[in-house]
């Protein structure tokens, strides 16, 4: 092999060893910059002035702008308690105890690029509209017909989607370990 051709193989097959090592890293796939807590992950840099190139990076392709975790801290989960992908075609059952935090939301939104064609006009709940047991737990079923209680409509065209999960103004004890949340547990009830 002359030199040239290994010049450009080497130099070809860093580029692609670059390319995907840094791909993997940024999707929170690979490293130490995202914390796992069941089903939902959390940049644990997102907002913060010394956020590594890496989460800035994961934000900008994403078009958001993560507020400190003062202020809110974003969960996201895209597969359910068991590791399957969470699909349109399923229904699942989301229990929680009263979560430590002022207000909280939770959305469906579509994973990458992918644009959701919704059978209804819900799309989230939050800490002000959804229905409660006496102790403030509550259940929330995602499921692609309609379900009596707290029903969050999933997309009607079988795509896969993933959930945020918001916490606003969260405890002082959920901002300095954020591992000590407890969130819904994402339980698959079946699938069509």
């Amino acid at each position: 092999m002359t030199p040239i051709i290994r010049i450009t193989v080497f130099a070809l097959v860093g580029c692609a060893i670059g390319y995907f090592s840094a791909h993997y890293v940024i999707s929170g796939q690979l490293g130490d910059l995202t914390l796992q807590s069941g089903s939902w992950k959390l940049w644990k840099k997102a907002g913060h002035s010394d956020a590594d190139p890496y989460t800035k990076a994961h934000f900008s392709l994403r078009r958001e702008l993560p507020l400190s975790s003062f202020e809110q801290m974003t969960f996201s989960a895209d597969t359910d308690f068991n590791g399957g992908p969470l699909s349109s075609v399923c229904s699942y059952k989301l229990a929680s105890a009263p979560l430590p935090a002022r207000a909280w939301g939770m959305a469906i939104a579509p994973r990458g690029d992918a644009e959701l064609t919704y059978i209804s006009k819900r799309r989230s709940f939050n800490a002000n509209n959804i229905v409660r047991d006496p102790q403030g737990n509550f259940e929330i079923i995602l499921s692609d017909s309609a379900r009596p209680g707290n029903w969050l409509p999933l997309p009607a065209d079988g795509a896969e989607f993933k959930l945020m999960l918001t916490l606003i103004n969260a405890d002082r004890k959920v901002i300095e370990d954020p591992s000590s949340v407890q969130l819904p547990e994402i339980r698959l009830e079946g699938c069509r």
